[in-house]
């Protein structure tokens, strides 16, 4: 089934929507850089540069037509309900490998594909991908796991985004409520109209609305009066922190406070029983980690879930 995207970036915002500006295109985008790392006028592959600029500026440069060329695929990560001990859930999680640098980290080249625009159709194939690997699952009898996808603040200034993610459930027979999009909290999102707007949009759909890496980017509590959340995310790096005093109290604060605003608790980074046994006292509501499961393709996890169940929501 072929589902496409056609979408075109706002351009030149004004204040209103947050002065946010996107490339007019990849190739513009990717120039952009390149005048950044080496100068104008500069041809990069022909000049001495530091190996780690040329590092950089070659994965700027290879990161068009990656997924094209089938060096772009997508792992999967169980969402676990800490009280059953049962999959409910799954985190699609897009991996670059590339011919010469082997994996790329997310953290590394999707910085890039922002800034050159590249994220649009990587982003708008990594939502068709996970929803049609969804589609497959609940069709194997998984019928109630729900489906988690990142998704960028540059996203969300897409011209027809929303109506493009309605058209591919609808083609799908797939229910929104199913679909979870998790937004970092930063500035980007915070101060931009067009993005909230589409927000509170996709959630009128039936997708929920989850903030990720909550605790160690912009404003959170603003974030949360301000934006349409069911639920946040606890990043890794606070739970890979959580022995230590100022941690713990910091955490159980801010999964208390949620709470409060009756919204759902994700915490990620979960890697041991210890850690576990304090989540479930403190009543989240879903856990990821190492302690059940580092992100797999499609076709292990199918065999996990065959073997120990996901059908509880």
């Amino acid at each position: 089934m072929g589902i496409s995207f056609r979408c075109r970036i706002r351009q030149n915002m004004d204040n209103e929507g947050g002065g946010w500006q996107a490339p007019v295109n990849a190739k513009n985008g990717v120039d952009g850089m390149v005048e950044e790392f080496v100068g104008k006028n500069s041809v990069w592959e022909t000049t001495k540069v530091d190996p780690a600029v040329r590092r950089k500026l070659q994965l700027i440069k290879d990161l068009q037509g990656a997924q094209k060329r089938g060096e772009m695929h997508i792992a999967y990560q169980p969402k676990i309900n800490p009280y059953k001990q049962q999959i409910v859930g799954m985190e699609a999680l897009v991996r670059w490998e590339h011919p010469v640098y082997g994996r790329i980290s997310p953290d590394e080249f999707i910085p890039f594909a922002e800034r050159t625009g590249t994220i649009i159709p990587l982003g708008s194939w990594v939502i068709r991908m996970a929803c049609l690997q969804l589609k497959k699952w609940h069709s194997a009898g998984h019928s109630q796991l729900h489906m988690a996808i990142n998704l960028s603040a540059y996203q969300l200034q897409v011209e027809g985004f929303v109506e493009n993610v309605s058209q591919i459930l609808q083609e799908l027979e797939l229910s929104a409520n199913f679909l979870q999009f998790e937004v970092t909290e930063s500035a980007d999102i915070y101060y931009n109209q067009i993005g909230i707007k589409r927000l509170h949009e996709l959630k009128r759909l039936g997708i929920q609305i989850y903030m990720d890496d909550f605790g160690i980017g912009y404003s959170a509590l603003s974030c949360l009066q301000r934006m349409p959340v069911d639920g946040i995310k606890i990043d890794r790096a606070l739970t890979k922190q959580l022995g230590k005093d100022s941690v713990y109290q910091m955490m159980k604060a801010m999964i208390q406070l949620a709470q409060g605003l009756r919204l759902k608790v994700v915490v990620e980074g979960v890697d041991s029983d210890e850690k576990m046994s304090i989540l479930k006292k403190w009543h989240v509501h879903e856990v990821q980690g190492f302690l059940f499961s580092q992100p797999f393709p499609p076709d292990e996890l199918t065999q996990l879930l065959d073997q120990i169940g996901g059908d509880e929501g």
